[in-house]
């Protein structure tokens, strides 16, 4: 295969200027697809821009299509939109940790990995599944022999 073009995209916590443009382009897609219309107030638009908006694209997408069925008014206010990005974003692990997500049965898994010495047998009986579950979850989620992820 040939690579005639190479195309860098910088995310979107470095392209701010980028978000309302989004912001507008997935609102419409998803007020097409549920005919309802809403707009954004001005507190909302401006902490859209200020967001970072770590799962990029894929997140405003999921953030538009939330507020448009859960909105009961036709103005999106600033605190009703923080509401609705905080249940779309997975909890983040602290700033020290490099900003991953983290994943709620990821960190149960490693809570009960600590809490049994790292026997996966007691933590798979524990959990009621059977030690190749236990196994795939792990790699599913990340989960090293550590117990970090």
């Amino acid at each position: 295969m040939l690579s005639v073009l190479n195309f860098e995209l910088e995310p979107l916590k470095k392209r701010k200027e980028d978000v309302l443009g989004w912001l507008d382009f997935y609102m419409d897609e998803w007020e097409r697809v549920y005919h309802r219309h809403v707009t954004l107030s001005q507190g909302a638009k401006t902490y859209a821009e200020k967001y970072d908006w770590p799962g990029n694209l894929n997140q405003i997408s999921a953030t538009c299509e939330r507020v448009l069925l859960l909105t009961e008014r036709r103005s999106i206010s600033e605190d009703f939109l923080r509401r609705q990005i905080e249940q779309v974003v997975p909890k983040m692990q602290s700033p020290g940790d490099g900003g991953a997500y983290r994943d709620p049965k990821a960190e149960e898994l490693t809570a009960l990995l600590k809490k049994h010495g790292g026997s996966r047998e007691k933590v798979a009986a524990e959990l009621g599944i059977s030690k190749t579950t236990l196994w795939r979850y792990m790699k599913k989620y990340g989960i090293s022999p550590d117990f970090s992820y």
